[in-house]
């Protein structure tokens, strides 16, 4: 998934692709992580604990709890707060699975 190119195109979800990039490209894993972790109206403690890589489409976003367990996936909506609904515990089946529903 993650290629060579300079602006190493990189993780894709079915709703937004969420690019490796740049603090300006959006949207991208850099950016958004960057936004999420700097924006006032966020919690910043939950924020910088999760890797977030894609979105539902739906105003969720898919993440990655970096320090309680970096194997499972959650979405969190902005009005969550510091709550994440678990959506699995195995990030490749995860990812797997929107992926076939992105390809279909």
């Amino acid at each position: 998934m993650i290629s060579q190119s300079p602006r190493c195109e990189g993780l894709k979800t079915p709703a937004t692709p969420y690019r490796l990039g740049s603090p300006e490209d959006d949207p991208s894993l850099v950016y958004w992580n960057l936004f999420f972790r700097t924006g006032k109206e966020f919690p910043r403690d939950f924020m910088r604990g999760h890797l977030f890589f894609g979105s539902d489409g739906r105003g969720g976003h898919w993440a990655v709890p970096l320090l309680a367990d970096p194997t499972c996936v959650v979405r969190w909506y902005p009005d969550m707060g510091e709550r994440a609904e678990r959506l699995s515990d195995d990030f490749l089946a995860f990812w797997t699975e929107q992926k076939a529903l992105y390809e279909d």
